[in-house]
């Protein structure tokens, strides 16, 4: 944790880490109380063979700021798949969240939707984007070789700094799976945010072939303190354009 002030706490996706979060995100420190941890499961967190739902990961996450004494109202920021954890927070205690604020969240309508939409997003999408017995088998192997592993994976993703795409092979099969499933493919992310009181932003890149923006859209609409903002981009909005979002986070740390 660092700095003083009202806390932020910066939640990575799936295959990633508390790393993912870089340099210009530091600055949040001068005026607030920065918390990046790794997700259950991801990272240097632990790895238990438990079931990594939404209720366990925000378990974790709630858990960490209690051993860091956090427990006033906090701006929570996810990307992607953590989006879900946020929500949850967000829905089962309330009295932690200020607001949340969801970038690149993989929100869909349904079950269906969700495969559907992942799986149009190439072979490697589709391999990984559900827990099929090839995906397992492909996860089994990075986790037996993970140091060749991470540096395949630095070699495939030459658009993401190293130390991001090193990361993205600290995991295990059940953390990553069971995640995907419970954050993603199963997720009832519109019944959660009905349940959420605070401020909620939905952010989305425009070029992002992850995010469904017709049913983004259709969420924020249903809420009155739900807004939705479409930046240009991609998936990786916080690598590409930080400075706005620290300035999006700042707006919302600094209401009462």
């Amino acid at each position: 944790m660092l700095g003083t002030g009202s806390p932020v706490v910066l939640l990575h996706g799936l295959t990633a880490s508390g790393r993912y979060w870089g340099a210009a995100f530091d600055e949040l420190a001068a005026d607030h109380r920065l918390i990046v941890p790794d997700l259950l499961g991801f990272g240097a967190s632990p790895r238990p063979d438990g079931l990594y739902g939404p209720e366990e990961h925000a378990a974790a996450v709630c858990a960490c700021l209690d051993a860091l004494q956090v427990h006033e109202p906090t701006v929570f920021v996810a990307h992607s798949a953590a989006a879900a954890v946020a929500m949850w927070i967000g829905k089962s205690r309330a009295g932690r969240v200020r607001a949340l604020i969801c970038v690149s969240p993989p929100f869909y309508p349904d079950r269906a939707a969700a495969v559907r939409h992942l799986s149009g997003l190439g072979f490697m999408a589709r391999l990984f984007a559900n827990d099929g017995r090839l995906a397992e088998l492909a996860c089994t192997w990075m986790c037996r070789h993970r140091e060749l592993a991470a540096r395949l994976a630095v070699l495939a993703r030459p658009d993401l700094p190293a130390e991001i795409a090193t990361d993205s092979v600290q995991h295990s099969w059940a953390s990553y799976s069971r995640s995907l499933r419970r954050l993603v493919l199963d997720a009832d992310t519109a019944r959660w945010l009905a349940q959420v009181d605070a401020p909620v932003v939905i952010v989305a890149g425009d070029a992002d072939p992850v995010c469904d923006q017709r049913w983004l859209r259709e969420l924020a609409s249903r809420g009155p303190a739900t807004r939705f903002c479409a930046w240009p981009g991609h998936h990786h909005l916080p690598l590409l354009r930080p400075i706005e979002l620290v300035e999006l986070i700042r707006e919302y740390a600094r209401r009462p």
